[in-house]
């Protein structure tokens, strides 16, 4: 499933959540916040999607922020009130980053999608990558805590990069073979 979606979108995707990655700095942190975005990614395209030829194209992007905005603070403050111990590492700015992220590249492509099952697959294969990368990127920042250059933000990209190298790598093994 990972490695259908290995191509330059998802990458551009996953770097648009670089600020997420220097909040990742465990295995717990980075599958809870990798969970929360892949949740929202597959509940809120079947809203989109049944909403799609009911919203003007001019309104698309619109409507699109203010659905995405909501269901993102109403699971922000769910999070406050019910695991206040993860949310405090996270911060106060989950909402605010997760719309100029993915969430808000994968749902307005939803209403380019033809039909249901192809955009539910191609989420769900996106969510499941989400997932991957970041419960990836925390075990590695958390088995890596030793050195110290990972404690700052270009530890981090750097870490991105090598993980992206991997990617790269693998998939161009693998269309070799």
């Amino acid at each position: 499933m990972f490695q259908k979606n290995q191509n330059n979108e998802l990458q551009k995707g996953l770097l648009a959540l670089a600020p997420f990655f220097l909040l990742s700095f465990s295995l717990y942190v980075g599958f809870g916040i990798g969970l929360i975005i892949a949740l929202l990614l597959v509940s809120l395209v079947p809203v989109i999607y049944l909403f799609r030829n009911l919203v003007p194209p001019s309104q698309q992007l619109s409507f699109v922020i203010i659905l995405s905005a909501s269901a993102i603070l109403i699971v922000s403050m769910f999070l406050d009130v019910e695991v206040y111990s993860f949310t405090d590492k996270i911060g106060l700015f989950l909402p605010l980053l997760l719309i100029n992220s993915l969430v808000l590249s994968v749902n307005e492509s939803t209403f380019t999608m033809s039909d249901f099952k192809s955009a539910m697959s191609n989420v769900f294969y996106i969510a499941i990558a989400v997932l991957f990368f970041f419960v990836i990127f925390g075990l590695s920042r958390e088995l890596l805590s030793d050195f110290s250059i990972l404690s700052y933000p270009s530890g981090c990209f750097l870490l991105v990069g090598f993980l992206f190298a991997g990617i790269n790598f693998f998939n161009i093994k693998r269309k070799s073979l």
